[in-house]
């Protein structure tokens, strides 16, 4: 997993904890009872988080079930997806694919299948669903050129059609089709590569 991924529950878990500071005085007008009331609190708030991400993860993945592997398959996807440079929109979105017996456009996006083999064979013992990872895995997202595309359209020739197209198409972020096919498209690798992106960005 990418390390920004890897820093965000302890980043929120961070900003919680600031957030109680603020409230001590509200939870308990003696110090120290209101310190341990705010830390038991937080201290639920890290499993819960994991709990969570496992769950979404599972939905992504299209696992029928809860597994003792899914933690480290989910991990290992998201690993392949980052070491091979794979869109993780698209990754997601052909892994559905995938699930239905159709490896072709998911191999595409990869330089090197022989990683994508092996985990595929494990990803397949859990019976995915192909429908069920369409439902929670967009075929579109608000991807930055088209969004730049839409303001600059706007700002600099008082064009508002890319917005209202690019609108369009995020009110059916899930659906695939021929009109959602521009959009679901990422940008070319040089432009990507000059992208520097930042939390709340």
């Amino acid at each position: 997993m990418p390390p920004i991924e890897r820093n965000q529950p302890a980043i929120a878990g961070w900003n919680l904890a600031r957030f109680a500071e603020t409230l001590l005085p509200l939870i308990s007008e003696k110090s120290e009872e209101a310190v341990a009331k705010a830390m038991e609190a937080l201290n639920t708030f890290a499993p819960e988080f994991d709990a969570q991400v496992r769950r979404g993860q599972r939905a992504k993945l299209g696992l029928p079930d809860e597994g003792d592997g899914d933690a480290a398959l989910a991990d290992d996807w998201l690993a392949l997806l980052h070491a091979q440079r794979v869109d993780f929109t698209l990754g997601w979105r052909r892994l559905a694919d995938a699930a239905d017996g159709n490896d072709a456009a998911l191999r595409a996006l990869f330089a090197d299948a022989g990683p994508l083999d092996a985990w595929l064979a494990r990803w397949r013992t859990r019976e995915p669903s192909g429908p069920a990872m369409r439902r929670v895995n967009p075929f579109v997202i608000a991807r930055n050129h088209r969004v730049e595309e839409a303001l600059a359209a706007a700002s600099d020739e008082d064009d508002l059609a890319p917005f209202e197209r690019l609108l369009a198409a995020l009110r059916e972020p899930f659906v695939e089709d021929d009109a959602q096919a521009p959009y679901a498209q990422p940008a070319a690798r040089e432009v990507t590569d000059s992208y520097q992106t930042f939390c709340g960005t």
